[in-house]
């Protein structure tokens, strides 16, 4: 165990969830290692006395004692794990409505890989560090965000001004913000998704497209089988091309535009 840098302890009632999150943690991070995984909230408090992890993936549906239950248990015996929280759309209002935990990150069940490495990723930045980069901004609002550099000047953009990216060649994107703007940075569209919410999707092999500002989606007449995005106000006045294989894609980002979850990650509304 001397390779990994932080335990994780996997709190959530239903096994195959476990075990899937298991799975990715131990093909995509081999930085962190599964010490328990528990189904019950008295569970959760024993393992974390007894070992006490750098992290905890906490569903707020246990056995016995809820997740938040038993995450408050854990603190006030002095622990002080980052804690990644996950809910069904249900649970959601729930668990964004306790912000006493400090949640390092939130997952929408069903979770995919892309979006539960970028939670991770959050866990580990905020390990050993007082207080970690608090993920609601004064006031309540949620602000997610890309962080990427450009000729060694860090640049951080947040999701919700991003309209689109676009790779321009092997080390530089475009990002093209809500406000007019354009930041180039050195980033790969996949590094930008995996920062990304569902929300902002790959639609073609050199774009990256954020939902909520497509106004309509029509068959291409340049490309049969493939369609264009417009986007709304006519934001920089051209038409993206979505091929027919990351057609799905779309679907994916239009059923997540519909749910509470965007709203707050997109939006940033208060709470």
């Amino acid at each position: 165990m001397d390779q990994y840098k932080y335990r994780v302890v996997i709190a959530d009632m239903n096994r195959e969830n476990r075990e899937a999150i298991e799975r990715h943690i131990k093909s995509r991070h081999p930085d962190l290692y599964v010490i328990r995984s528990v189904s019950s909230g008295n569970r959760l408090v024993e393992v974390c006395d007894r070992h006490q992890p750098e992290i905890v993936i906490l569903n707020v549906k246990l056995k016995a004692k809820d997740g938040l239950s038993a995450a408050k248990e854990v603190i006030s015996r002095g622990h002080s794990p980052e804690w990644i929280g996950m809910a069904d759309q249900e649970h959601l209002p729930v668990l964004l409505g306790n912000h006493e935990l400090k949640f390092a990150d939130y997952l929408m069940v069903p979770w995919i890989g892309e979006r539960l490495s970028k939670s991770l990723g959050e866990a580990v930045a905020r390990c050993g560090t007082a207080s970690g980069r608090p993920f609601f901004q004064e006031g309540g609002g949620f602000v997610n965000t890309v962080k990427s550099y450009y000729k060694a000047k860090p640049i951080e953009i947040p999701e919700r001004v991003l309209v689109f990216a676009q790779k321009k060649d092997k080390y530089v994107t475009r990002l093209f913000l809500s406000n007019g703007k354009v930041h180039h940075i050195n980033s790969t569209l996949k590094d930008i998704q995996s920062q990304c919410t569902l929300g902002v999707f790959k639609a073609h092999k050199s774009f990256l497209v954020n939902i909520k500002y497509i106004e309509y989606v029509v068959a291409s007449t340049q490309v049969s089988g493939n369609y264009d995005i417009h986007l709304v106000k006519n934001h920089y006045g051209l038409a993206i091309p979505l091929s027919k294989k990351m057609y799905p894609n779309f679907v994916r980002a239009k059923e997540f535009s519909n749910t509470l979850m965007s709203r707050i990650l997109l939006d940033g509304i208060a709470h």
